[in-house]
């Protein structure tokens, strides 16, 4: 996995580094051992094409591994809400679809005038036609045991058969939206052989790109061939519900959602096609089917609209396919340098569009903390908090309480003594004290560390250990050797 990306000769600013990929192909294996552990309970997201802050990679079909792709190339991504004068920090926007329906006709104006006042842009749009968890039972079923294999496929004919019923039910003919005419084949296939300019990517690969609903691009030849057909579906008398939509709307929030009367009379769709920007097929089946589509116009110039046919290279439960992977990151790559990417996920509500500025996403919650000048302030605040617990921090582990001692320990009546009489300054005469202490009270020999030969007259002893009697101003008299003069005891 390490090297997946190498034999794409990206840029040296856009190649990951060794830990990023090695993070990347992690998650990706991760889900892999999900897919190939049996036909057990799997987690699948709640909603087609969820979008996660931080990016993540339990949904099968979510974008994390995408995301993750993006951010790898230095770009930052962002989910939005609605279309905003935000995004004119953007280069780039994915469309996330989460229902069969395509961008609505003031969506699709609103993105191109956004494409056309600045260069570099890219709009990102793939059909909603891969489902992560049919996915997950068809590359599982021949990989169970014996025991399993006939729930196996009893599981993945039923995620089939709803797959089936909920495209049959919200795909109703052929619809044209100027970027591309939608239509579905009569079965599904699964194309793993590919022609046209990024055909190297999935070379030598045994990848498998199932396609039910064709995204054709804007061509002559395709409006010459359908134009008569879909003109004879027309209403006698219908009301584009757009400019109806559009007459109604607020002055600065609306909604545009896809009807079927989107694109409902002749006039209407002349003009569209028109307007329909120029295409290049990157990607295609051997039967040409088209699988990346490249759009770009006079209107928006040196900017340009990748049309994908579905998910499978962009969800979590195709992207285990090294092949894959790559294919998800030439995407990414047709569209660098961009620093901010956007994520707008919208359904049969429609697109939000407003013209006052969205709150900026990324500055919500924690990573507010992240954004100047609140980044330098926090970081200052960050390292003298760290400093203030290495002073704080109790060098003898936890404090302890130290036990009370009592009234009636004699020790203490020792240091009481041995403190008094350090207070006289004199050490022979507190030599002399203990060697009489020991003479008198405790009927033994003097220690060998008194070296003072000296006796006191049990009168004075007595007198001087009792509290009672009054302090002695002189020193007592030896009881061998030359009399010493009188000692005044200081204090």
């Amino acid at each position: 996995m390490i090297n997946l990306l190498g034999q794409l000769n990206l840029p040296r600013s856009l190649v990951p580094r060794t830990s990023e990929l090695t993070a990347i192909a992690c998650l990706a294996m991760c889900l892999q051992v999900c897919l190939v552990s049996g036909c057990g309970r799997v987690t699948t997201t709640e909603q087609f094409g969820a979008l996660h802050r931080p990016a993540s990679v339990a949904d099968l079909n979510g974008l994390g591994i995408h995301q993750r792709l993006w951010e790898n190339a230095g770009a930052k991504c962002v989910m939005p809400t609605k279309l905003s004068p935000l995004l004119e920090e953007f280069d780039a926007i994915v469309l996330v679809g989460t229902s069969h329906d395509p961008p609505a006709r003031e969506a699709r104006n609103w993105l191109e005038d956004w494409l056309s006042r600045s260069e570099g842009r890219s709009v990102i749009y793939f059909g909603y036609d891969f489902d992560g968890e049919l996915f997950y039972r068809e590359s599982t079923v021949a990989r169970v045991t014996d025991q399993q294999r006939n729930r196996a496929a009893d599981l993945r004919a039923l995620r089939e058969a709803e797959v089936f019923a909920e495209r049959t039910e919200n795909i109703d003919g052929t619809v044209f939206c100027r970027w591309f005419m939608r239509s579905e084949r009569k079965a599904r296939k699964h194309h793993s052989q590919f022609q046209g300019p990024w055909s190297d990517v999935l070379a030598d690969a045994r990848s498998v790109w199932p396609v039910a609903i064709t995204l054709e691009p804007p061509t002559d030849e395709l409006r010459d061939r359908t134009r008569a057909a879909m003109i004879a579906k027309f209403k006698s008398a219908t009301t584009n519900s757009s400019i109806a939509n559009a007459a109604e709307k607020p002055d600065s929030v609306y909604r545009s959602y896809w009807s079927e009367d989107d694109v409902g009379s002749a006039e209407v769709l002349d003009e569209e096609w028109e307007l329909a920007p120029e295409s290049e097929i990157l990607l295609a089946g051997t039967d040409r089917t088209p699988l990346v589509t490249r759009l770009t116009s006079s209107r928006f110039e040196n900017s340009q609209i990748l049309i994908v046919a579905n998910g499978a290279p962009l969800l979590n439960g195709s992207l285990v396919d090294p092949a894959m992977l790559r294919l998800s990151a030439r995407i990414v790559q047709q569209c660098a340098p961009a620093e901010r990417v956007a994520f707008l996920a919208f359904g049969q509500q429609g697109i939000l569009i407003s013209e006052v500025q969205e709150k900026d996403p990324r500055v919500a919650g924690l990573e507010l903390l992240t954004v100047w000048p609140l980044n330098v302030m926090v970081m200052h605040a960050a390292l003298l908090g760290i400093i203030a617990c290495i002073v704080l921090l109790p060098v003898l582990g936890r404090p302890q309480t130290a036990p009370q001692r009592c009234l009636s320990d004699f020790g203490q009546h020792v240091e009481a003594m041995g403190y008094l009489l350090s207070r006289t300054g004199d050490s022979g005469y507190a030599q002399r004290m203990i060697a009489e202490y020991f003479r008198l009270v405790r009927k033994e020999n003097a220690p060998n560390w008194i070296e003072v030969q000296t006796v006191i007259s049990p009168a004075k002893m007595s007198n001087s250990l009792d509290p009672k009697a009054p302090p002695s101003s002189t020193i007592p008299s030896v009881a061998s050797g030359p009399a010493e003069p009188p000692r005044v005891r200081n204090g």
